[in-house]
């Protein structure tokens, strides 16, 4: 059955007539429009992916840019607080080699809108030179293999960091070992690498879990310290490669002091010289 809109007003009607003076005034919608270039040569760019939000009212919606880097969007409502961001996964169109760091307007790093500045826009109007310059991204690559015999590892997840210790991105290996993971701003970055699931070597039971350069680290965890940072600038390749040792082991047994029963449900946990959790919880049996 017909439901009623939020905010509207309800309409009587009678059989056989016509219930009239139902009007309404419509307000003039707006637009934005604007230019996404390159920022070393002012090439224009393709395929970027621009998204217009409204916090306060939820509004979201995207379109693509075309051959001239050019955009448009219509039929906005009026408002004052509309965040415009840009998505340069495919910017360039699919063929292309180069790949370049995504940011909101107005040149507010990565893509998060709560940073974007704020663009207005007025009925009737569009609201243009809404452009973005988006810088050529860096990459991080490398390969992982299992340092007992130097066999490429495959399936170990690599994360990266930023300077602030956030997680970013990450990616698999894959089965030669190798890995790639671009679209990174120039910057400082720790990369951790997950062996529990990971294939191909001499281990059947994964590898312990790495920081770059050879720290334990827990998967899930923050980057512990002592881990080494690694630079990327723009435009270019950082080279990490890591060699994941074979895992090793400790076991015993947990009893009573007073008649040497074997305790069951024990939790034991195991930390590093430098007092960083290597395995957090594991359970003693019987």
């Amino acid at each position: 059955s017909p439901s009623t809109p939020p905010d509207g007003t309800l309409v009587s009607v009678t059989s056989g007539q016509a219930t009239s003076g139902i009007d309404v005034v419509l307000a003039s919608a707006g637009g934005i429009a604007g230019t996404v270039t390159a920022a070393s040569g002012g090439t224009a760019l393709s395929d970027v992916v621009v998204t217009v939000t409204d916090p306060n009212t939820g509004y979201d919606t995207e379109t693509t840019t075309d051959a001239q880097g050019q955009y448009t969007f219509t039929g906005l409502p009026a408002a004052s607080d509309y965040k415009v961001c840009f998505s340069a996964a495919d910017a360039g169109g699919t063929s292309s080699t180069v790949s370049y760091v995504d940011q909101c307007y107005q040149d507010a790093p990565g893509n998060d809108s709560a940073d974007a500045t704020d663009v207005v826009v007025t009925g009737g109007a569009v609201t243009t030179g809404i452009d973005a310059s988006l810088a050529q991204a860096g990459a991080i690559s490398g390969k992982v293999t299992a340092a007992d015999g130097g066999a490429p590892l495959d399936q170990v997840d690599v994360v990266i960091f930023d300077s602030s210790g956030n997680s970013l991105t990450d990616s698999e290996t894959a089965a030669d070992g190798s890995y790639s993971i671009g679209g990174l701003a120039p910057g400082t970055y720790n990369v951790c690498f997950d062996g529990s699931s990971a294939t191909g070597g001499p281990s059947t039971v994964g590898y312990p879990s790495q920081c770059y350069q050879g720290v334990a680290w827990d998967e899930g965890q923050d980057v512990p310290s002592g881990a080494t940072a690694v630079s990327v600038t723009s435009g270019t390749q950082t080279t990490v490669n890591m060699a994941l040792a074979s895992p090793t082991g400790i076991a015993g047994t947990v009893t009573a002091t007073n008649g040497g029963i074997g305790l069951e449900g024990v939790e034991v946990e195991v930390y590093d010289t430098s007092g960083n959790a290597v395995q957090e919880i594991g359970r003693a049996h019987v």
